[in-house]
């Protein structure tokens, strides 16, 4: 599309200009010489068994089309601010599409910090952690300290399982190792070394560069019993438990768990109750770990249902 790429340090690609409004406007001016119709403000709002799709107008008056196929892609539930707040799955449930029931992914989670915490870290990122959820899942990454609780990039590769421990007990643990690239026989060591004079927050700068945020962090999720003892210490420190009390709202997730059932749609993305409509992106019920991930899987998924829609419309039967 005539936009240079880079790779970033992740390996991953990106734009160079990382401008995401370049990428619309080429996109938007490709369907054009397409010659693609498009008729904003509309509002889906049913489908007949032989394939009409009925729409509410800008005027409140009622139109109805009936296309040869359909390609639906009409997002998850997440920021419904923006359209996507998930109306469509009464529409394909009415017709015996099983819906997944939608849920908060790649989100925050809460949990009750206290006033001292918030007043000197909301906002501050700890960087390098190794993170496990309560099932041993881990993931690498950073986490930030906000006002409800945390958020972070390392955190939503385990939302479906801090997820889903939520939903059966009420409650999660996520374990953080706050120096992963230490042995704990080495961090207990170190903390064996006398203290002197320093306090706490000055020995473990010195010995384990853990300041700022992570020593805060340590204190507010550790006993006092915990720093007379550097072996008590040094297994916390690997191993950080931070209780989670409730997940974010879905309109603030990045993204949504739940959509249609995936056996509800064959290997080219069209649904088998409704032959010649087709789905794609975050209606379909799959889940991916944020940012350039999701948007690969909503573009493949695109990909996939645009060629079955021409394999759809090139049966010899033809049509509908």
């Amino acid at each position: 599309m005539g936009i240079d790429t880079e790779v970033g340090s992740s390996g991953r690609v990106f734009p160079a200009g990382a401008r995401a409004a370049d990428l619309l406007q080429l996109w938007l001016a490709r369907l054009r010489r397409a010659e693609v119709k498009m008729h904003p403000n509309h509002r889906w709002r049913d489908l007949t068994p032989t394939g009409t799709l009925i729409f509410q107008r800008p005027d409140g008056a009622s139109r109805e089309i009936t296309p040869a196929g359909t390609v639906l892609a009409l997002g998850g539930a997440s920021w419904p601010q923006t359209g996507s707040d998930g109306a469509w799955t009464s529409i394909l449930a009415r017709h015996g599409v099983a819906i997944i029931p939608f849920a908060p992914a790649n989100c925050g989670f809460e949990t009750p910090w206290s006033a001292t915490l918030l007043s000197r870290h909301e906002g501050a990122p700890l960087k390098n952690l190794l993170l496990r959820a309560p099932g041993g899942q881990q993931q690498v990454g950073e986490l930030v300290i906000t006002r409800y609780g945390i958020e972070g990039g390392g955190i939503y590769p385990l939302t479906p399982f801090l997820r889903e421990k939520l939903a059966a007990t009420g409650r999660a643990i996520l374990t953080v190792d706050l120096k992963r690239d230490l042995a704990e026989s080495e961090v207990r060591a170190r903390l064996a070394k006398p203290r002197g004079k320093n306090s706490w927050s000055n020995f473990l700068r010195k010995q384990l560069r853990l300041d700022g945020a992570a020593f805060s962090l340590l204190r507010e999720c550790c006993a006092e019993a915990d720093f007379a003892d550097p072996t008590r210490l040094a297994a916390r420190i690997k191993r950080l438990p931070i209780p989670l009390t409730k997940i974010r709202p879905i309109a603030e997730a990045i993204s949504s768990a739940g959509g249609i059932a995936m056996d509800e749609v064959d290997a080219h993305c069209m649904l088998t109750r409704l032959p010649g409509v087709f789905a794609a992106g975050e209606m379909l019920g799959w889940e991916a770990p944020t940012g350039g991930f999701l948007l690969q899987a909503a573009f493949s998924t695109g990909y996939c249902a645009a060629h079955g829609l021409l394999a759809w419309l090139a049966r010899p039967a033809g049509g509908r």
